[in-house]
């Protein structure tokens, strides 16, 4: 049996789509916990109604105290020989838990997904990794997947080593998750189907969600790169480059207002093995000259124009040279950068305007 889990907190809009789409399963041999975390809409009664119509639908209520707290107890519960997780405004295509089905015999099976309304598919492997073939694994991009969802994982190993959620982390807890059961499979299968419906809000965006202090991005970092060691010293290999970038959650915006690199270069120094200042600048994921683009750009575009204006002098100012290096995807942020490489602050705005400033 499959245990599914699912925190919920403030859906009733995406709800009901969530849980029929697990009850529209072909695979039928599952319990679904639906963790209530102190909703203030309908969300608990729409869970209850649910538990009323199928048995193998359970509820827990409780105070609002996060997501990784919800999981864990929807974990505490569990008497399913597998543990899938799944987000409360997703949703499941009717033979997503079928194709886990003829691979359980590997300790974690990860699926590729799709990214809405974007019809983008995620992680499409067809890869298998078993005993000394887990070297190959830890050095691919797959090992980043840490969503928790879109896995089948093994119940038993999880309450073997008592894997759970980090209560006390704002951001990649869930990484975190995955990374610590990683360090108890001896095999992973990765399988094309892309039957997990992510969605995708377009709402503010993640790291301006959950911003972190300096020393919280390096105890993050620290809980993550612990789990990584482990895990190559289980294989005696190198530990990859960390795809992580938890600097970007203490704001980058802090930069232009300053007009200083100079924390975040001490923290990333700090931080990172084999760290050095031409990663710092040249890495995409880590260089603060993309990020304080993408800064300046959303200014622009959300017309706070006094301080778009004010933060494209201070990114000339502060890196003149390196802004030659960020590689645009879209053709209006190419000519909005080279204006502001240009020092023609305004004549963006006038661009903007020209070019649809609300399709920026």
């Amino acid at each position: 049996m499959i245990s599914i889990i699912i925190p919920v907190y403030n859906a009733e809009k995406t709800i009901n789509r969530c849980i029929d789409s697990v009850c529209s399963q072909t695979y039928k041999d599952w319990e679904l916990i639906l963790v209530n975390d102190g909703s203030k809409d309908n969300s608990g009664k729409i869970c209850d109604e649910y538990s009323k119509q199928d048995k193998r639908i359970h509820v827990i209520h409780k105070e609002n105290e996060g997501v990784s707290k919800a999981r864990n107890a929807g974990l505490k519960i569990a008497t399913g020989d597998y543990i899938s997780f799944v987000d409360s405004d997703d949703w499941l295509d009717n033979n997503y838990l079928q194709n886990f089905m003829p691979y359980t015999e590997y300790d974690i099976v990860i699926s590729a997904f799709h990214r809405r309304p974007k019809h983008h598919i995620a992680y499409s492997f067809n890869e298998s990794f078993k005993g000394e073939e887990m070297k190959g694994y830890l050095i691919q991009p797959y090992l980043w997947n840490g969503y928790p969802w879109g896995k089948l994982f093994k119940r038993s190993i999880i309450e073997k080593h008592h894997i759970r959620f980090n209560e006390g982390m704002k951001v990649y807890e869930d990484l975190c998750f995955c990374l610590q059961y990683t360090q108890y499979c001896n095999s992973v299968r990765l399988i094309p189907a892309a039957t997990y419906n992510y969605y995708e809000a377009n709402d503010k965006c993640f790291a301006e969600k959950f911003p972190l202090s300096f020393e919280e991005a390096k105890r993050y970092f620290n809980n993550t790169y612990n789990s990584v060691e482990a895990l190559c010293q289980k294989w005696n290999c190198d530990a990859p480059d960390l795809e992580l970038n938890y600097l970007v959650h203490c704001g980058y915006h802090h930069i232009l207002d300053n007009q200083s690199d100079k924390d975040f270069l001490q923290a990333y120094m700090e931080m990172y093995p084999n760290a050095n200042e031409d990663k710092f600048y040249s890495t995409k994921y880590l260089s603060p000259v993309y990020y304080c683009v993408e800064q300046v750009l959303k200014e622009y575009k959300y017309k706070e124009y006094r301080k778009a204006i004010k933060h494209a002098k201070a990114l000339v100012k502060i890196y003149g040279d390196k802004l030659d290096s960020v590689n645009l995807r879209k053709g209006k942020d190419k000519l909005y950068l080279k204006l502001i490489k240009n020092k023609m602050f305004k004549l963006v705005i006038v661009a903007a305007a020209i070019l649809d400033c609300n399709k920026f």
